[in-house]
């Protein structure tokens, strides 16, 4: 091309040197030059054109590659951005980079565990993910955008022998622009909505269980510290009935109602099993959610090893709640079986010595001394024999009854132990039973006492029968006496004096010295017993001996004069 250019320049200084040939003797060479000239100036243009016409396909080739590699960049700067958000949401659900991984396996607890790491994490995760179905979406448009583009360069090369020989790799990058980019995208913006929608309800069932957790934990720490102070062990002897049915039962009744209700939560289809069956589903659903995302088989999910081990804790912090609770279920069990037992042994020993002081008022109350006289006896040693059943009974209440009592109260006696150290219901029963004992020895005592003297009296009085009844006789006899006995009215001072001293011995010698003096004593000491006023029976054993002796000496006298009478009449 250049040559030719140079040859038409030298043509062009050629003609204008030669000038215009004369019509004359015009020499035939030169009357071809003008059409030389016309073949050159021809030939020029042709080349000219050509040149054009190349200048014009390089042009739009180099339009054309240009729009290539622009699209190419274009398709390479989308998938380059749809990595960075695909990578991006994966650091952002998988990876250390929102939140910390354990470094070493939590330890086993043996309290419930808080949730606090968990939610924090998983609102991270949200706020952080839920920006990635905007920038989907903007990508979408620049996407949208730049397939209309790639479009139109298509359809101005069409036919071109360039766009042929590019139309294979054109087509790849309008498909990628047109349909592969966009489907990632949708599938990219699918799965990553899902997993935020896993995400939340994780979220959600983690801080439902830590509501739960948290006010479970609250309810067994507040009820055990309750519980504590019912459960006062020794000190429920301390209670008498009325304040054991009206306050301290009910209060533990009330107490085990609600420990039966926090069992029930706690148990295995309680409201934590259930809370923790739905975060176990979450959790999965979680996983499956960030292995499609992810592309992953097994993600590094740190969040999976935190609620993992968050998960085992509660599991063993729930069964130490469980055995704890049941462990004060059976105390206040216990103490209400305790309570019962306890009150139940002390209404049985207030109720043995109320019969017991009652037996005593009633022996006490007894008058022995009435009916017949060789019944008195009888009943003075059947009084003997009841008191001393009351005391029997009393020993044997000491022995049983008021052990059980001691017993069931919890309260460990040991050698040399004060009474004063007792509970006061204890207390009070044992001084009243000792009050009790010392009534019923001091009753047995003067009921033994009461039967010696009663077999003395009756003994006396019998004998003062006899001693009548040989008086009786003796009178009979000293009747019957002939008159020449020195028994007259009118014998000498001697003779009155030998009859009184034949009238001295007639008189048994206790009559004189002993029987009104043991009388008194005994009727003294058999009132102790019978509060009632002596019987007539007594009082006349009490002065028989001075009206046997008055009636021995009326009789004596009367006979005197009888047969004072009959001598003076004989004579």
């Amino acid at each position: 091309m250049h040559e030719v250019e140079s040859h038409a320049v030298s043509l062009e200084q050629l003609f204008p040197s030669t000038g215009t040939p004369a019509e004359t003797g015009v020499q035939p060479h030169s009357s071809k030059l003008p059409d030389l000239e016309r073949r050159f100036k021809w030939l020029r243009l042709c080349t000219h054109t050509r040149l054009e016409t190349a200048r014009k396909h390089l042009k739009t080739k180099l339009a054309q590659e240009e729009s290539f590699e622009s699209l190419q960049r274009t398709v390479s700067r989308m998938n380059e951005r749809l990595t960075a958000i695909e990578w991006s949401l994966t650091e952002q659900a998988a990876y250390e980079k929102v939140f910390p991984a354990p470094t070493s396996p939590l330890p086993p607890q043996t309290e419930m565990p808080v949730f606090d790491p968990i939610p924090e994490a998983l609102e991270t995760t949200i706020k952080k993910m839920v920006e990635a179905p905007i920038t989907l979406s903007r990508l979408v448009e620049d996407v949208a955008a730049a397939a209309a583009a790639a479009a139109v360069v298509t359809a101005q090369t069409t036919g071109s022998s360039v766009n042929a020989k590019g139309s294979d790799e054109l087509e790849c990058l309008l498909t990628d622009l047109k349909i592969t980019l966009p489907e990632k995208i949708e599938a990219l913006r699918s799965r990553c909505e899902t997993h935020l929608t896993v995400t939340s309800r994780l979220l959600r069932t983690c801080n439902s269980l830590k509501d739960l957790v948290e006010g479970l934990k609250t309810s067994v720490t507040e009820r055990l510290e309750q519980v504590d102070i019912l459960l006062v062990g020794s000190d429920i002897a301390r209670l008498n009935s009325e304040e054991w049915t009206t306050s301290h039962r009910r209060a533990l009744e009330l107490e085990l109602e609600g420990l039966s209700k926090l069992a029930a939560d706690l148990s295995n289809s309680g409201l934590v099993t259930t809370h923790l069956e739905a975060t176990n589903s979450a959790l999965e659903s979680y996983l499956a959610s960030l292995r499609d995302l992810t592309g992953l088989s097994t993600p590094s999910s740190p969040i999976q090893l935190l609620l993992e081990g968050q998960l085992t804790n509660l599991t063993v912090g729930l069964q130490h709640d469980r055995s704890e609770v049941a462990r004060t279920m059976e105390c206040l069990r216990d103490q209400l079986t305790r309570g019962d037992v306890y009150q139940a042994a002390l209404l049985r020993c207030q109720e043995e010595l109320t019969s017991a002081e009652r037996e005593i008022e009633a022996i006490t109350s007894t008058a022995p001394l009435e009916g017949p006289m060789d019944q008195w006896v009888i009943r003075a040693k059947h009084i003997a024999e009841e008191i001393t059943q009351v005391e029997r009974h009393l020993c044997d209440f000491q022995n049983s009854d008021f052990e059980t009592l001691l017993i069931s109260s919890g309260v460990r006696i040991e050698t040399g132990f004060d009474s004063n150290c007792l509970p006061f219901p204890i207390q009070a029963v044992h001084e009243s039973w000792s009050e009790l004992i010392n009534r019923a020895m001091n009753v047995r005592g003067s009921a033994e006492a009461m039967v010696d003297s009663i077999q003395e009296m009756t003994a006396a009085f019998a004998s003062t029968v006899d001693w009548l009844k040989e008086t009786k006789k003796r009178l009979m006899t000293i009747i019957e006496i002939p008159p020449q006995m020195p028994f007259a009215l009118t014998g000498t001072e001697t003779e009155t004096d030998a009859t009184a001293d034949y009238i001295d011995t007639l008189q048994p010698p206790f009559l004189v010295h002993i029987w009104s003096g043991l009388l008194e004593t005994r009727s003294f000491r058999s009132s102790r017993i019978s509060v009632g006023p002596l019987p007539a029976t007594t009082m006349f054993i009490s002065s028989a001996g001075l009206i046997g002796n008055t009636i021995l000496h009326v009789l004596i006298l009367s006979s005197y004069r009888s047969k004072g009478s009959s001598t003076s009449s004989l004579d």
